[in-house]
C-alpha cells in the first residue's frame, strides 16, 4: 500500500530532493508552496504533510492549523451523520444493546418482538458498519448514547 505524501516547501530544488528520497519508499508524493497546499490537502486527501517550517505567506502554523482543521470538521460531521441515520427505534435498541440487555429483555422494555430486536440490530450494525455487540457497545458509549 503507498503512502500519499504532501509536500510544502518554497524552494524547488528542496522539493525535488525530498520527493525523490520519499518515491524510493513507494510512497506517491505531491508538492507545492504554502497557499496551494492547504487546497491541494482537502483535495487529495494525503497520509502525511511535509511542510517548510520558514515559508514565505502561509507558514506551516497557518496551513496545519487549516490542514488539521477542515480534517476534524469533516470527520465530526461525518460521525454526526452516521448517528442521525438511526430511526429513534433504533437508538433505543443500541442504548439497551450497549447496557448488555439480552434481545428478550429489551423486547419486553420496548413492548416489542425479540425477532424485531434482532431486525433493529441488525440494521444498525449495517448502517454503522459495525460488527459485533462489543464494538456497537464502544460507539454507543463514544456518542454518548449511554455511560459506562
Amino acid at each position: 500500500m503507498n503512502i500519499k505524501i504532501l509536500l510544502a516547501d518554497d524552494e524547488t530544488s528542496m522539493r525535488e530532493a525530498l520527493r525523490r528520497l520519499l518515491e524510493l519508499y513507494e510512497t506517491d508524493v505531491d508538492y507545492d508552496g504554502g497557499d496551494v497546499t492547504v487546497a491541494c490537502a482537502g483535495e487529495l486527501k494525503p497520509d502525511a504533510v511535509v511542510i517548510d517550517i520558514a515559508m514565505p505567506g502561509l507558514n506551516c502554523i497557518d496551513v496545519t492549523h487549516r490542514t488539521v482543521g477542515e480534517y476534524i470538521h469533516n470527520q465530526l460531521n461525518a460521525e454526526t451523520a452516521m448517528i442521525s441515520i438511526l430511526t429513534p427505534r433504533e437508538r433505543d435498541v443500541l442504548k439497551l444493546v450497549s447496557e448488555g440487555r439480552s434481545n428478550s429483555q429489551i423486547a419486553a422494555d420496548l413492548d416489542i418482538s425479540a425477532k424485531t430486536v434482532d431486525t433493529h440490530r441488525q440494521n444498525l450494525m449495517a448502517k454503522l458498519e459495525i460488527r459485533g455487540i462489543a464494538d456497537l457497545t464502544k460507539y454507543a458509549i463514544r456518542e454518548g448514547i449511554t455511560a459506562l
